[in-house]
């Protein structure tokens, strides 16, 4: 039995770095960082359709004998402009934490690989030092046996 069977953390280790889950794991964290860049471009839009009618209606207050009416209509506008220039703000502030967060999984995911193939490599190793250990103990449990008997002709003493 290898010293990788008689531990049960490889089987933890091998479930845990499934190729496919990283993967998927990995392709769903991007697909949440390009919806989220998405939305961003939708509300910088929409930020930059507002401030053009909040411009034009900027424009019309002036020239206009409803100045009251108006007026409270283009503050209402106002607000929600910044409402909405808030809320951009916010989205880009997530966006770029999502960005930087897919690459420090991205970075981790192939540090943990690495760090599970060196494992491998060293359970190996040990494997091999495991099977020639024995077969060191076998060649001493015969000679020593021989030795015993006497069949080698040389005298054995500890």
């Amino acid at each position: 039995m290898s010293v990788s069977q008689r531990t049960p953390r490889a089987a933890t280790v091998a479930a845990a770095n499934s190729e496919p889950q990283s993967q998927l794991n990995v392709m769903q964290l991007s697909n949440v960082v390009l919806e989220t860049m998405k939305v961003h471009e939708l509300v910088e839009e929409f930020r930059g359709d507002l401030a053009k009618v909040n411009a034009g209606m900027r424009e019309d207050v002036d020239d206009s004998l409803l100045r009251s009416i108006e007026t409270d209509t283009l503050q209402k506008s106002v607000a929600v402009e910044a409402k909405v220039n808030t809320v951009s703000d916010k989205v880009a502030t997530v966006t770029d934490e999502l960005v930087e967060h897919a690459q420090d999984r991205r970075l981790l995911l192939f540090k943990f690989a690495a760090v599970v193939k060196q494992e491998a490599a060293a359970r190996h190793a040990a494997d091999q030092l495991l099977v020639s250990a024995a077969a060191l103990m076998r060649a001493a449990d015969s000679a020593m046996y021989q030795a015993k008997r006497g069949e080698s002709g040389y005298a054995f003493a500890i």
